[in-house]
């Protein structure tokens, strides 16, 4: 064999390896860094519940992100490939007016510079009520009646280890120049709230004592001076305290049907000692039921807690409704009250059942309004309405949030033709010229509420001659003398509730908010 050369070896060798060897891949092509900044869209529309809206962008570097609204919250994303996707959260609109806000987006490439962009955000406001136009129906015949009225509070009401007594609280007896005084101020209806506590014997019978003296000579006094007159039965239900225990009853069939034949013995004879007066009278069925937690008990707060008192309390109503119209007399046509769940306008307009009635057409559905209680009975916050500096987050501070409940109100009961009325509304007395500014301003836009969506209301009065939590002191209950600065706070709801001036509206109470 003869001798390769070490020459030929070498050269076979590398073209051997030249054969095997696997080609090399291409590299990736790496993005090319943008010289702008875009997003996927400069505007958007939202609807008035809000959205959450996803925003791409890209850009040569990560952008940063701000916003000049409370109401739209951005949450950052992932900056890769010089890309990124953000989320934007739009709130619900609680305001009857568009808004709108921008995301302001700005990012600084490594070539120099700054790149901004931008995303407007469009938000539709919420409808507004749509008020209603007089028209002679009962809602607005009842409402004009009834008009500006007043309630003798802490009197008939008033009790103490569990026997009412009117002195317990205000320490006064009312007297007959109470009420012909007014009469002169305003006035057209006076709520006399009667806790008949300790003033009615055993079972089955449960005999009333001479307290109906007292109340018929009230009620005579009222109806003398030319003032429509509201009885009821008050604090016997008071937070399920009392005889009139829902708390309880709503759980027991037995202690239910019982307390149904107490209201019945006991409005019997109610109905009987009044069935002569004239219209001038009516007869309210309860206060404020409830069972000791105002609706915020876990049972209320469960769908079957709730029907359960609900159904109750429409038992009760019945009972009532069925004593007085058994009566005869003028009982049989005389307007009869009916309140809700603790008269609370929301639980009213969610549950409350109208009895049925043998006199059709002559029920009302009675609410309170003390919205926000903090402002209004605890004294703990100063101001309300859109010019306020405190608790903006709050919509029971707005005056959207009580046109709205107004609006269902009307739309539920008084288009209807079923009288709706405020039974209790109220504001403390307040201490210094701001507070009485706001204070003045709530009454006025609420009274004005009130008239513009055809319901009349009695202002609260406990006779309370000072200021903060719960003084509503406005008219001396013996005297018949103004309290305080009680004179200036009776013009702006008498103005509220009869001025006929057609200039005179929601927008231009609205507008006369004070300038805080």
């Amino acid at each position: 064999m003869k001798k390769i050369s070490h020459l030929l070896l070498a050269s076979l060798f590398f073209a051997a390896l030249s054969c095997d060897k696997t080609p090399k891949e291409e590299p990736t092509p790496q993005p090319v860094a943008p010289t702008t900044m875009t997003v996927s869209s400069s505007s958007v529309n939202v609807g008035v519940d809000g959205e959450t809206l996803t925003v791409e962008i890209t850009a040569p570097a990560k952008p940063k992100f701000s916003k000049d609204a409370s109401w739209i919250t951005i949450t950052d994303g992932t900056f890769s490939s010089f890309k990124e996707k953000i989320t934007v959260k739009v709130d619900a609109n609680p305001t009857y007016e568009e808004r709108t806000g921008t995301v302001s987006l700005t990012c600084s490439p490594s070539s120099g510079g700054t790149l901004t962009a931008s995303v407007t955000i469009k938000q539709s406001g919420k409808e507004k009520p749509k008020r209603p136009t007089p028209d002679g129906t009962p809602g607005w015949v009842m409402a004009e009646k009834l008009g500006f009225g007043f309630n003798l509070g802490n009197q008939m009401d008033a009790y103490a280890n569990g026997v009412a007594d009117e002195t317990a609280w205000t320490h006064v007896l009312a007297t007959e120049k109470l009420f012909t005084s007014l009469k002169e101020k305003g006035i057209k209806t006076v709520r006399i709230p009667v806790t008949w506590l300790g003033h009615f014997g055993e079972a089955p019978e449960y005999k009333i004592d001479n307290r109906l003296d007292r109340v018929e000579e009230l009620v005579g006094w009222a109806e003398k001076a030319g003032l429509n007159v509201i009885i009821n039965m008050h604090h016997d239900g008071s937070e399920s305290s009392y005889w009139l225990d829902i708390k309880k009853a709503s759980t027991d069939k037995a202690l239910r049907d019982a307390i149904s034949a107490q209201v019945k013995a006991m409005w019997t004879q109610i109905a009987e000692r009044f069935k002569d007066h004239g219209d001038l009278l009516i007869f309210e069925s309860f206060n404020e039921i409830n069972d000791g937690q105002w609706g915020w008990s876990t049972d209320y707060r469960s769908p079957e807690g709730k029907k359960r008192q609900n159904d109750c309390l429409h038992e009760w109503n019945q009972a009532f409704v069925d004593a007085v119209r058994a009566t005869g007399g003028n009982n049989a046509t005389r307007w009869l009250g009916i309140p809700g769940y603790c008269a609370d306008p929301g639980f009213s307009l969610e549950s409350l059942v109208l009895p049925t009635d043998s006199a059709e057409g002559r029920l009302m559905v009675g609410v309170h309004y003390y919205s926000p209680s903090d402002f209004t009975l605890n004294n703990t916050t100063k101001e309300w309405g859109h010019t306020r500096k405190t608790n903006l987050s709050d919509v029971n501070y707005d005056e959207k949030t009580m046109e709205e409940t107004f609006s269902k109100m009307y739309d539920k009961w008084v288009a209807k033709g079923i009288p709706c009325y405020l039974g209790e509304f109220g504001c403390t007395m307040k201490a210094t010229a701001s507070e009485k500014a706001f204070q003045k301003y709530y009454l006025e836009y609420l009274a004005k509420c009130a008239s513009t969506y055809g319901m009349g209301g009695f202002i609260w009065d406990n006779c309370v001659d000072d200021v903060g939590r719960e003084c509503h002191g406005y008219v001396h209950h013996e005297t018949g003398e103004w309290m305080g600065y009680a004179e200036e706070v009776f013009d702006v709801i008498k103005k509220a509730f009869y001025s006929t001036d057609s200039s005179y509206t929601l927008e231009t109470v609205y507008d006369s908010a004070p300038k805080n």
